[in-house]
């Protein structure tokens, strides 16, 4: 008898220790939702100790919303009704005010005569799984809007060559002196103009795979800064130009990353009036082996709230923009297993930082 009750408590032992280890919170409540137990998961995934929430109303966990739409009586009638709720979708609220998705399986502690005198619930975060699920819902439908302006981007531009050509066809014709010339110039420009967007569209509906040759980047820079010198229209509007560290020459697309630096340069000249000042920062960390570009200005700033929005694609203040230039950018950034982020304030103006790793340096 001794050796089977030596059994069975090194048996309970064991149970306990996986249920109280458990990544999943293990959570066990009296008749009336007062928490009676809460094991390490749970107090990893809500953020509460258990000397925090024993003895307390398992309501603490539950958003105001919920409370209001009595989800935890509907639950209860459930589980009275049938002695257990399985793999109910919900959500709950952490101690730090975060709101998760959660799945949570109850059963019920029944005593020897079979009456209910608790319930126990196993519940499991899949907050990170439904983000996951709605990105590849986003994925496909962005690449089924790809497709679609793909094709659009090739009719259009098919004709326009025909419409360009035509023009140019017309205005040589003229005499030098005759007015219908510059109209018909700035009917190319305008033409030129669509094409551009069109084009701008169709890379990112439709991107070319990289190609990747050795790449020196200060190189890059220098020339991506001097293009943007010219184009703009502050002629004197002042670059500089700044490097901490040697690069050393590394494997990339450097088409992409032409697109990348030069997008972030123009995306600066816009923001900043005559007299303003852009940096462009180089910089290389031998012990994670990336690069480093930050491209900053002191304009006006972006405002918090639409910080989150500038990636997306066709997302634009500008009335003369498409809103591609910097979706383009994260995507080419993401082709290299690289990363962006932005820094700015109202008045402070804005600081956007490309890091992408040196996959294969020479």
């Amino acid at each position: 008898i001794r050796r089977l009750e030596d059994e069975l408590a090194k048996k309970n032992r064991f149970m306990a220790n996986i249920l109280r280890d458990s990544a999943d919170a293990i959570i066990t409540m009296d008749p009336n939702g007062i928490v009676t137990s809460w094991n390490k998961g749970a107090e990893s995934i809500f953020g509460y100790r258990a000397d925090e929430m024993i003895g307390k109303s398992i309501e603490v966990i539950v958003p105001p919303e919920l409370r209001e739409a009595r989800e935890l009586e509907w639950i209860s009638r459930r589980f009275q009704a049938q002695g257990a709720v399985r793999s109910h979708q919900t959500e709950r609220i952490t101690k730090d005010g975060r709101r998760i998705q959660v799945i949570f399986t109850r059963t019920a502690i029944r005593d020897d005569s079979g009456n209910i005198i608790g319930s126990s619930s196993v519940v499991k975060d899949v907050t990170s799984f439904r983000n996951l699920e709605r990105q590849l819902a986003e994925a496909e439908h962005l690449a089924s809007l790809g497709e679609m302006c793909a094709r659009l981007a090739h009719e259009i531009k098919n004709p326009l060559a025909g419409i360009k050509g035509a023009i140019d066809v017309i205005r040589d014709s003229l005499p030098h002196a005759d007015g219908h010339r510059r109209i018909l110039g700035e009917v190319i420009r305008e033409v030129n103009q669509i094409d551009k967007i069109v084009s701008d569209l169709l890379n990112y509906a439709k991107p070319k795979p990289p190609v990747y040759t050795t790449v020196d980047l200060p190189e890059v820079v220098n020339r991506m800064v001097e293009i943007a010198r010219a184009s703009h229209k502050y002629a004197a509007l002042p670059i500089k130009l700044k490097q901490n560290r040697s690069i050393p020459l590394f494997t990339a697309d450097e088409t992409q990353l032409e697109q990348i630096i030069l997008n972030l340069l123009l995306n600066a000249q816009n923001a900043v009036a005559s007299g303003g000042h852009i940096e462009v920062i180089l910089d290389y960390d031998a012990e994670s082996g990336n690069v480093r570009l930050e491209v900053r200005d002191d304009g006006p700033g972006i405002p918090p709230e639409l910080q989150k929005k500038i990636f997306q694609p066709f997302f634009t203040t500008r009335t003369d923009g498409v809103g591609l230039g910097l979706a383009t950018c994260l995507k080419n950034i993401q082709h290299h297993g690289g990363t962006i982020e932005v820094h700015s304030g109202i008045g402070r103006g804005t600081s956007f930082i490309v890091t992408i790793p040196l996959f294969c340096r020479i």
